[in-house]
């Protein structure tokens, strides 16, 4: 769950690139204006950088109060994102690749998933001969995982002050919650061995997916893109995005991989009829090469980050 540094935009603040800087973005969609937000969303206006391409949600307030309680007990309950078949089988897919392979060979190897929720990600790390470790922004969530025999940190990256260096560090459906990434993810190179490795599985929002939500919303029909922007998430990546935000933070990709959004563990409320259209846009854009709603990248330390 979210829990890295969760520090808003100020409220009289200038309103700039979450990933370069850059200053005066160009709003993309309005999303105040209509008053919609997906399913227990974070309200604000999207808006996309004309110097990098990012998009971005402008905040107002502290995000990190919509991680209460009544959130952690909505996300315990959502068996089918927390507890699935679906959500196992991704886990073990994520620690497949040959870097996390070669991890497993070493000694003692040490992991660190950022959001860690209740440990589903921690169990099968664990199975995998990792000492795992979680952190979490909710303190209900991270006693589920504590119950599991795991030690979790309650906090955000930025507050938090950790002691061990990892092997590895996982950020699975967190990126996309952080406002200030870059901040972020630069904390967390500093957490990592000199040979460790960071994993972010993340949405992919030039998928066909988008496309079809973005021609949409020009033809007024709205829904697609509320669902999409106006949920809980704030930022918003293509391939291009995250590497750059990669770079400027000082890590270096080994791996790429895009795949579709699997329907078996929606994360919020979507109705049978929404879920089959998504299969079905979803099997066309990777037979078209637009790629799929979901994109995994491995990534390890370089030299220093780019916007230090």
């Amino acid at each position: 769950m979210p829990n890295a540094d969760m520090n808003s935009f100020p409220e009289n603040s200038k309103l700039s690139c979450i990933i370069c800087g850059s200053e005066n973005p160009s709003l993309l969609y309005p999303l105040s204006l209509y008053g919609q937000l997906g399913a227990g969303g974070v309200p604000g206006n999207i808006f996309q950088c004309e110097n990098c391409g990012m998009i971005f949600k402008r905040i107002r307030g502290n995000p990190v109060t919509y991680y209460d309680d009544t959130y952690a007990d909505a996300v315990l309950k959502n068996g089918k994102y927390v507890r699935s078949r679906s959500t196992f089988s991704l886990c073990h897919t994520i620690l497949e690749h040959e870097c996390i392979q070669q991890i497993m060979q070493t000694s003692d190897p040490v992991s660190l998933d950022i959001g860690c929720g209740a440990g589903s990600f921690l169990e099968v790390v664990r199975s995998c001969g990792f000492d795992a470790e979680g952190l979490d922004v909710s303190p209900m969530l991270a006693d589920k995982a504590r119950g599991k025999g795991f030690r979790v940190y309650v906090g955000d990256v930025e507050s938090i002050e950790l002691t061990r260096k990892y092997d590895l560090i996982t950020m699975i459906d967190i990126l996309e919650h952080l406002p200030n990434p870059v901040s972020v993810m630069k904390r967390l190179r500093g957490y990592l061995k000199a040979n460790g490795h960071l994993v972010v599985y993340t949405p992919n929002h030039r998928s066909l997916l988008v496309k079809i939500a973005d021609i949409l919303w020009n033809w007024g029909i709205r829904k697609p893109v509320t669902d999409i922007f106006g949920s809980l998430h704030v930022a918003f990546y293509t391939p291009e995005t995250l590497q750059k935000l990669l770079v400027s933070s000082g890590f270096l990709t080994v791996h790429w991989q895009v795949m579709p959004y699997d329907t078996r563990r929606p994360g919020q409320p979507v109705s049978p009829v929404q879920l089959a259209a998504i299969r079905l846009i979803e099997t066309l854009g990777m037979k078209l090469q637009h790629n799929g709603f979901r994109m995994t990248v491995y990534a390890k330390k370089t030299g220093k980050p780019v916007y230090a």
